[in-house]
């Protein structure tokens, strides 16, 4: 998982989906926004700067799964 450079929330966002849409999850875009709000706490994914993003957080969400 994220093994290529991500240059933004948006490509980050699109990984992620890719990743869900893989378990066949309906909702991934959904599901990969929640992930992304989550990692910056914050309520809302377009209130996230790109430099709020905990990638840590999210690798380490990805390895429970």
């Amino acid at each position: 998982m994220l093994n290529k450079k991500i240059q933004n929330k948006n490509d980050l966002r699109d990984e992620i989906n890719l990743i869900l849409n893989n378990h066949s999850l309906k909702n991934s875009l959904i599901e990969s926004q929640l992930i992304i709000s989550y990692s910056a706490k914050k309520l809302n994914y377009f209130d996230v700067k790109f430099d709020e993003i905990d990638i840590q957080e999210i690798k380490r969400f990805r390895r429970k799964t």
